[in-house]
Parts: C-alpha cells; structure tokens; sequence
C-alpha cells in the first residue's frame, strides 16, 4: 500500500482524495506548510500531492525543501488552482511531476 501526504487546506478536496486514494492508499493529511514540513521530515512518502495555496505561504516551499533533502525519491503531484502557463511552469522548475 502506498503511503501518500497530501498537503491541502480544502476540507472538500481533502474529502475527495481520502475517498478516491483510501482504498488502495495510506494517505496522510497536511493542512500548512508547518504541518506539511513535520509530516514530511517524520516519515519517507511514495508520493506527495501538494496545493500551492496554503494558510501559511506557497506549496512551492515544501517541493523545493522535498526536492533538496530528497532528490528524485518520490513524485511531487501539483494540485492547485494556480492555472496560468507561468504558474505550470514554476511548479515544474520547482520539481514537480
């Protein structure tokens, strides 16, 4: 089984995962970066789904810390509603798959 963190501060969306990824997956909720950073140092994840827009500061913070301290161990999936092309593109310079 899969472990995934989802890093997302939307009860709706994070209804939505749980209910889709439970099944198959062990998946953890995060709902701020300060959340997300603990969760993420405590354990090693299969996958990471990550919102841009948090609470406390962009999504962008923890790929690029995920990114540095564990290069290529996991994909970072980008769940956001951040949709313009300059947005995509950031999220991918910054590491996301």
């Amino acid at each position: 089984m899969a472990k995934v963190l989802a890093v997302e501060d939307n009860i709706e969306t994070q209804f939505l995962l749980k209910r889709e990824l439970s099944s198959h997956h062990k998946i953890e909720f995060a709902f701020d970066l300060k959340s997300a950073k603990e969760l993420f140092q405590s354990d090693v994840w299969d996958i990471v789904i990550l919102d841009r827009m948090l609470p406390d500061g962009d999504g962008i913070e923890l790929l690029e810390l995920s990114k540095r301290e564990r290069p290529s161990q996991y994909p970072v999936i980008m769940l956001t509603a951040c949709d313009t092309l300059e947005e995509r593109v950031k999220g991918l310079s910054a590491g996301a798959d």
